[in-house]
């Protein structure tokens, strides 16, 4: 080849690489932040800015900004600090444990970084929005990589498509971070020193432990045990994967118990807590006093997910002396008791024992769905909304359809089937088959055996459900066929949570983003207006957004956009603060 061809092939080459090194460094800019992201602190306290953009990224620029909780003003790496505050997932995703760090992968290869991390919660598994991941720190695994710093801050960094990004350009919330490390949202700027309040969605558990005190004596209005065995499988039936369940069953004795178990695996429903409610007796006289302390020491001793409750059913009629309080035990350690009234004579009773451990009441003397009622309650303990849920027939031979409506913007929907029968015993039940599909509002259908990274499913002998990240918008469709049942069908119980919705899609870099409508009439503040700065951070009363979940009945109204209100910038603490210094990552 002549040398003037193989000067200009090797021109034409250069001239190639350069323009694929472009394209490489823009598809990791900032500018292309595919989700919408919250502020990855808890509602209603404001963090400082402390430093940034700094560390290493694709596109030349700083990775990364840092921030600092309230009460981390003047701390040390060596002083042993441990914050009262939590940094949360900025969205949903799948966890990704890293030495003095974690990481959410959201799905198409984004996601958010989160260095400095100790006490972390979660190492692994799906998180949802708000969801609490650990608490701030220097290098609490030693000196990994380059990892150091010189006061605990949260140093949060986002990734595209495996190459860290350029931070300036993120839109946190409608907050746009510039070049310098301000952040901009309409006629507002914060710089390092300044506050930001975070609207992320309420933190709520994801499993719970429940101890059931189920009355087991029979009384002079009648024999009601058949309703007090119904709730108890009802409140199984309504129980997630990961919740955890014991029995204790009482007359004037504790003559029956089984400890915590999971309520529900691969194979089905737990035998042992099934068999437990199923041979409840109804004889002898009633003292709630020793089923409410058994179940109390229960929970007390073996307990171990966030949120623990007991529920106590019965019909309230002690048949021995006063009551007295026996609920003490569960006031000292902060944990409610819901009481279920499952006949008439002693609802005072339950009344009182659930007002004092701040429990609810429910009364099933009143016609009710049970299973759709055990499942708010279940939700209520989890600390969520209830969301839609109703109780239809599958038929063999014959497909049933029911349809739910899945707002825009959801970061998480889960659909929940059970045939447990709350009115019959267990080996009844499980002899039931029943085929739960799930049709997408795109016509894309969902089974047991469909594998996919944003889906988790479970199923055993008497449910199915599915969690799924970032659900399509729309009418979903719940397909029941029954495989085995008899002439008349069997009851199904469905039910669909949302979690909170995801802010405002991110703006293109270089544009405001757009002002959402204020809620109420009065009047918002001009863009020029500049608020007044407070004299020393504090948290904010911020009101956090709560997704509007319809009934299936009715087409529900879109989950309203959370409008984040005017954040008055902070002054610093008047403490010293040391700088954190730049935090490469390893």
């Amino acid at each position: 080849m002549p040398r003037s061809a193989r000067l200009l092939l090797c021109a034409l080459l250069a001239i190639t690489a350069g323009l694929i090194a472009l394209q490489n460094g823009e598809s990791a800019h900032a500018s292309q932040q595919p989700i919408g992201l919250w502020l990855p602190w808890e509602a209603g306290t404001a963090w400082r800015v402390t430093f940034g953009p700094h560390g290493t990224s694709s596109d030349g620029s700083g990775s990364a900004l840092d921030f600092q909780p309230p009460d981390a003003g003047g701390a040390a790496c060596d002083s042993g600090f441990s914050s009262r505050y939590w940094v949360v997932a900025a969205a949903a995703g799948r966890v990704i444990d890293l030495p003095n760090a974690l990481e959410v992968d959201h799905g198409g290869g984004f996601r958010t970084g989160y260095m400095h991390m100790q006490e972390k919660l979660v190492t692994s598994g799906e998180v949802v929005a708000g969801e609490r991941l650990g608490k701030v720190s220097c290098c609490p695994d030693g000196p990994v990589g380059n990892c150091w710093a010189t006061a605990p801050h949260l140093h949060f960094y986002t990734v595209l498509q495996g190459a860290k990004q350029g931070i300036a350009g993120i839109n946190l919330e409608g907050w746009v971070v510039q070049p310098d490390g301000c952040l901009v949202r309409g006629g507002e700027s914060v710089c390092v020193g300044g506050g930001l309040a975070s609207n992320a969605p309420a933190h709520s558990p994801q499993n719970a432990d429940v101890v059931l005190m189920l009355d087991a004596t029979g009384d002079a209005n009648g024999d009601p045990q058949r309703a007090r065995l119904a709730a108890a499988r009802a409140y199984l039936a309504a129980a997630a994967p990961d919740d955890r369940v014991g029995i204790v069953t009482y007359n004037s004795l504790v003559h029956g118990e089984t400890h915590l178990r999971a309520v529900k695996s691969k194979d089905g429903m737990d035998a042992d807590l099934l068999q437990r409610i199923d041979t409840v007796g109804a004889d002898g006289l009633a003292d709630q006093r020793v089923g409410v302390r058994a179940g109390c020491r229960e929970l007390v001793r073996l307990g171990k997910a966030e949120a623990k409750a007991g529920v106590l059913i019965s019909d309230g009629v002690q048949d021995f002396r006063r009551l007295g309080t026996p609920q003490a035990c569960f006031k000292e350690h902060h944990l409610p008791v819901h009481t279920v009234a499952v006949g008439p004579g002693g609802e005072e009773n339950l009344k009182q024992i659930s007002r004092d451990t701040g429990g609810q009441f429910i009364n099933l003397n009143e016609p009710k769905d049970l299973a759709c009622e055990m499942h708010r309650l279940r939700m209520l303990i989890v600390e969520r909304e209830a969301g839609a849920c109703r109780t239809d027939a599958a038929f063999v031979d014959k497909t049933t359809r029911v349809t739910f409506e899945v707002p825009a913007g959801q970061a998480e929907a889960s659909f929940s089937a059970t045939w447990l029968r709350p009115d019959v015993p267990s080996p009844v039940s499980s002899k039931a088959r029943v085929d739960v599909k799930l049709v997408a509002p795109s016509g894309r259908t969902i089974a047991p055996a469909t594998e996919r990274a944003d889906l988790k499913s479970a199923s055993g002998n008497t449910y199915q459900s599915y969690s799924l990240l970032s659900p399509e918008a729309g009418v979903w469709s719940v397909r029941l066929t029954g495989k085995e049942a008899p002439p008349e069908g069997v009851a199904v119980t469905l039910a669909l949570t949302t979690s909170a919705a995801r802010p405002l899609p991110p703006t293109p870099l270089g544009e405001e983003p757009a002002r959402q409508p204020e809620q109420t009439p009065t009047p918002s503040p001009t863009e020029s207006a500049t608020p007044t700065p407070e004299p020393s951070p504090k948290p904010l009363a911020t009101t956090t957004p709560t997704p509007q979940t319809p009934t299936p009945a009715s087409t529900a109204e879109s989950t309203p956009t959370p409008t984040v209100k005017a954040t008055p910038t902070p002054t610093p603490e008047p403490t010293s603060l040391p700088t954190p210094t730049p935090s490469p990552q390893p």
